[in-house]
């Protein structure tokens, strides 16, 4: 039984990852970045999207970040 649409769920998907991504620490991702990957996310990496996934069966947010 359907009782809501895959694009409504989409929607509404990304605008909570716009929302959590907006409060998000920059400056201690960038601490990771830093003291993991050498790289500074200004000048070497670019944030590109998020997504909620499950991990060991929970609710996780992943971001993905790509080489400049």
């Amino acid at each position: 039984m359907r009782i809501t649409s895959a694009e409504v769920i989409r929607n509404s998907e990304k605008e909570l990852m716009d929302a959590i991504t907006g409060d998000l620490d920059w400056g201690s991702i960038e601490r990771i970045f830093r003291e993991k990957h050498h790289l500074g996310i200004d000048e070497d990496v670019e944030y590109q999207r998020g997504d909620m996934v499950v991990h060991e069966n929970r609710i996780a947010y992943r971001w993905n970040f790509l080489p400049r």
